[in-house]
């Protein structure tokens, strides 16, 4: 077996390690050469010993998860994580971080006051002290929270995540970026209530429908919510995760370890299913071909979906006022063709209705606006 053969070898040193390069790229195709044993010895050498097009893979796979572990060893913990649900998607991205990336856009510069004028154009906008105080809850690797960092570098950003893997990323990431706005935190959403903080801003995209009970998250989270602030949720749709939840169940009939192969087992097994399976749409979503965005979606330990009748009894529930969704500019153009109206884009029967007409527009999430009433 190639590992076992590698990992014999890693332990002695080599004269040279362009040696093991063949074998040390096929390993990497198929896990991380981090999970090698004696991956350390690696390191061992210069990186010009290693040849350039080899570089990237030592330094990615092996250098940089050092580091991670490094930075993890190191992260605070803010919060107790005692609840079953909670435990168990802690689990899977310790395993699993979602999503590894490797770039992000350089979004334009904006400020809180802006933003708040456009979601409220009616209302006066108190200008803020600096810096403003953000919340990201539930930051997972740190593409939003940096994104969002760099969008408002005026702003004091708290990012938390359940993940001590994913936050090592984030950070790692944000190191590299040179960005020093943001501290990471491990922490539970359910548990945010004895924070002594409120926040002008307050983000959780894709986060609380993996909770045992979503609106007891939502509900810390708004009183985490200063009285004027704003609150930006995503949520996934019913409709547009039918294949989702196809897949889902198909995968359940199937008997295979959470483990790199067993996962590469599940996802063959759907691309062998006859075309007209419900289940086999779900190649469609991008997160289906990498391991661990598909399970992320396909074989999440929590997994909760909503429609749009739902969340605006949600947000009645919390005393939250609609303000519009986040969306693509031709999606925009499409819904106001549909609704001339002018109010209708912060009319929540009316993006149902445009659901119902177009079931796709909400593939990735429902990402919307929200504040107090």
């Amino acid at each position: 077996m190639l590992r076992e053969a590698l990992q014999n070898t890693l332990r002695e040193r080599m004269a040279s390690p362009r040696t093991l390069e063949s074998s040390l790229a096929i390993a990497a195709l198929y896990d991380s050469l981090h999970t090698l044993k004696g991956c350390e010895r690696l390191l061992e050498y210069p990186m010009a010993e290693w040849s350039e097009v080899f570089q990237p893979i030592v330094r990615e796979q092996i250098e940089n998860r050092k580091r991670e572990r490094e930075i993890a060893m190191q992260l605070v913990s803010i919060t107790a994580i005692d609840d079953e649900i909670s435990r168990a998607v802690r689990a899977q991205y310790e395993e699993n971080p979602y999503p590894r990336w490797a770039t992000v856009a350089r979004p334009n510069i904006d400020t809180i006051e802006k933003l708040s004028s456009g979601l409220r154009p009616l209302e006066e906008v108190r200008i803020r002290a600096r810096p403003v105080q953000m919340l990201i809850a539930g930051c997972g690797t740190g593409l939003h929270s940096i994104q969002i960092a760099r969008t408002y570098p005026d702003a004091k950003i708290l990012a938390v995540d359940l993940s001590l893997a994913s936050l090592a990323y984030a950070a790692r990431m944000t190191e590299r970026l040179g960005i020093s706005n943001i501290t990471y935190r491990q922490a539970d959403i359910l548990k945010l209530g004895n924070l002594d903080l409120h926040f002008a801003v307050v983000e959780c995209c894709g986060v609380l429908h993996h909770l045992d009970d979503p609106m007891a998250g939502w509900r810390i989270l708004v009183d985490l919510l200063e009285s004027d602030g704003l609150m930006k949720i995503a949520l996934y749709s019913e409709k547009a995760r039918s294949p989702v939840r196809a897949a889902r169940e198909f995968a359940k009939s199937l008997d295979f370890p959470l483990t790199p192969e067993g996962i590469r087992y599940c996802r063959h097994a759907i691309i062998g299913l006859p075309d007209d399976h419900p289940a086999k749409e779900v190649m469609t979503f991008r997160d289906f071909f990498t391991l661990d965005e598909f399970r992320d979606l396909i074989l999440h330990v929590q997994e909760h979906q909503f429609t749009l009748p739902r969340i605006a009894d949600c947000l009645d529930q919390l005393g939250l006022q609609f303000l519009g969704v986040e969306c693509a500019r031709a999606t925009r153009d499409r819904f106001r063709e549909m609704f001339p109206n002018s109010n209708a884009d912060t009319n929540l029967d009316s993006w149902h209705q445009f659901e119902e007409t177009y079931p796709d527009t909400f593939k990735a999430m429902y990402t919307f606006w929200c504040c107090r009433k």
